[in-house]
């Protein structure tokens, strides 16, 4: 039953990822989002000396934004601070490509950069494409104490989309899903694995899930205000990527994200700068009357300890195997997670309440 925490890249995020670690969280997963973060490897890299058996992954890093062998090359500098215990998750981009005004990178080309990341995290040679050229990749000093390739670095893929979760199935070591309900992520595991049977894969395929979660203390509503201020920059972050993504006629929008698309377009231009700003680290004045109620409950679970221990065992019943949660207010607060882990991550493991660690 493995539990994780993702935050934003703050550079010295190390402190919080000691203490998740002491109380008894699995992983620690980092935003990789330049514009908006400090750097993802920096800050794990950090995290990588402060801590001693949490496993530390990008969640996720970005094609195109670091070329595929860079990319390779960083998650295998840190795998050698931390062997065994660095995961690369990657994706197309969704607000790091946004938040630079840019489209997130096709599939055809997000194919070729897991091809090359994966044979070089492998210690293999891999083809790599660059203005119509193409050349042999590999990281030349393996066994110099530059980089660490054994044990390799795991490659899990982020998908929602179709064509996505079939790509993360044929080359992943892991998937990565929004997890909010057991359901649509049960469809996304058996499209992943059947694509995965057909190419012909047969190691397993790892799950990740991540989901919004805020536990409420006795007697307090699912939606107070703290639920909200911790909830809030998790709903915008969805409220962006359904406006991002939404393909339909406006006259067709949903009512909440009709509104939404108002607010966003009395933004000063370019809207891309302003629309992510406070990005998982706050809710922006004119856009906390979209954090309601509603919105808590579609996006994320709040509740007492049951609820949300229900919904976790959901998502681990529907095929997951790990749950990772997304970031909680300001990006790095450890207040609801503290109270996670003591009154239901630790009553699941079947561990008393009140203790740190395992």
């Amino acid at each position: 039953m493995r539990i994780g925490v993702a935050f934003p890249a703050y550079i010295d995020i190390w402190k919080e990822a000691r203490e998740l670690e002491a109380l008894g969280f699995d992983s620690c997963w980092l935003f990789d989002s330049p514009m908006v973060y400090s750097d993802v490897y920096a800050a794990m890299a950090l995290a990588a000396e402060h801590t001693a058996r949490i496993t530390l992954g990008t969640a996720v890093a970005v094609a195109r934004n670091r070329i595929a062998p860079v990319t390779a090359h960083s998650i295998a500098t840190i795998n050698q601070l931390a062997p065994g215990r660095v995961i690369l998750g990657f994706a197309t981009g969704n607000t790091a490509r946004r938040v630079m005004g840019m489209p997130p990178v096709p599939l055809a080309e997000f194919r070729r950069e897991c091809e090359t990341v994966a044979a070089m995290l492998r210690g293999e040679a891999a083809t790599y494409r660059e203005d119509g050229r193409i050349s042999q990749v590999r990281l030349i000093h393996q066994h110099d104490g530059f980089v660490c390739v054994d044990p390799p670095v795991p490659l899990y893929i982020a998908a929602g989309a179709p064509k996505a979760l079939e790509l993360a199935g044929q080359l992943g070591d892991g998937l990565i899903v929004a997890g909010a309900a057991g359901p649509p992520l049960r469809e996304s595991i058996a499209r992943a694995t059947a694509a995965r049977k057909a190419a012909g894969v047969t190691r397993p395929l790892k799950v990740v899930a991540m989901l919004g979660v805020y536990v409420t203390a006795p007697g307090e509503p699912s939606d107070s205000s703290a639920a909200r201020d911790a909830l809030g920059p998790q709903i915008l972050s969805f409220l962006r990527y359904a406006l991002d993504t939404y393909r339909g006629p406006r006259a067709a929008m949903p009512p909440y994200l009709t509104a939404f698309a108002a607010e966003v377009e009395r933004l000063d231009p370019p809207r891309h700068l302003a629309l992510y700003e406070r990005y998982f680290i706050g809710v922006p004045e004119r856009f906390g009357k979209f954090v309601t109620s509603e919105m808590i409950a579609t996006m994320a679970t709040s509740g007492p300890p049951a609820i949300v221990a229900a919904k976790v065992r959901e998502l681990f019943g529907a095929g997951a195997d790990e749950i990772v949660l997304w970031p909680l207010g300001n990006g790095r607060t450890l207040e609801n997670f503290r109270r996670f882990a003591d009154e239901v991550m630790r009553p699941m493991r079947g561990l008393k309440a009140g203790g740190a660690g395992q």
